[in-house]
């Protein structure tokens, strides 16, 4: 016996002005809800259930890794813009490759802005996220945890607020068009070019200048061995006057 397949189906809301039916070639409804997907097993007339929590430990974690990532910047930053003066006659001081660079010191100051503000009226310290007298920042995750079991929907409003400031900071500072560093680093390239074409056009000068300089020696030995022979010839005209005179 041959069976024709057929997509799976589900209905939402039986009997309701909301109900609707949802068609999948596989037994899997992808994003059935926002973030769940939902597998079907068997036929049934019978209605389902479905309950949906919230994965805290999952959130937990997601959360961390984000925090983790901004402050792993923000000590790179740090850490290249970090100078160690000599301190002995002698010694030489060691200047960060961030060390003076305007454009990310304010990216680094923006950042941390973007993490640490209160967002209406609300610190990010009371889900967890802090820094330090030193800028260093840091996340607890058990404080965050119990913020979440308390009130998860606001939790989730502060952090996604403060998630949205960071995103705009990083586009208004990485954008590929139009970005701050992005200018920056653009900046700097035409610099480096404008400096080797002065550098090639020096080049041409100088090898100009050495040509020049050498016909002017090959001339001016021209001219020296010339002198040197009429030396020569006046010597012996004299030396020759000489002994005229003192045989007479």
């Amino acid at each position: 016996m041959i069976a024709v397949g057929a997509d799976a189906r589900v209905r939402l809301w039986a009997g309701t002005s909301a109900e609707q039916v949802l068609t999948s070639s596989s037994n899997t409804f992808t994003d059935l809800f926002d973030g769940v997907d939902v597998t079907v097993s068997a036929a049934s007339a019978d209605p389902v259930t479905i309950g949906v929590t919230v994965d805290a430990e999952a959130r937990t974690k997601a959360s961390a890794d984000f925090i983790a990532a901004v402050k792993d910047i923000l000590t790179r930053i740090d850490n290249g813009s970090k100078a160690t003066v000599a301190a002995n006659q002698g010694d030489k001081t060691t200047l960060g490759v961030f060390t003076g660079d305007s454009t990310v010191r304010s990216l680094r100051s923006a950042l941390a802005d973007a993490i640490q503000h209160p967002v209406d009226g609300v610190s990010p310290s009371s889900i967890g996220i802090s820094t330090d007298m030193y800028g260093v920042l840091s996340f607890d995750e058990e404080k965050f945890a119990e913020a979440l079991a308390k009130d998860p929907d606001a939790v989730a409003g502060l952090f996604s607020d403060v998630a949205s400031r960071v995103q705009d900071t990083a586009k208004v500072y990485s954008d590929k068009y139009d970005g701050l560093l992005t200018s920056r680093i653009t900046g700097q390239e035409s610099e480096v070019k404008s400096l080797g074409e002065q550098m090639e056009r020096w080049d041409v000068r100088l090898a100009q200048r050495k040509a020049n300089l050498e016909r002017t020696y090959a001339r001016l030995e021209v001219m020296l061995s010339q002198l040197q022979s009429q030396s020569t010839y006046l010597s012996s005209q004299v030396a020759a006057l000489s002994t005229s005179s003192s045989g007479k």
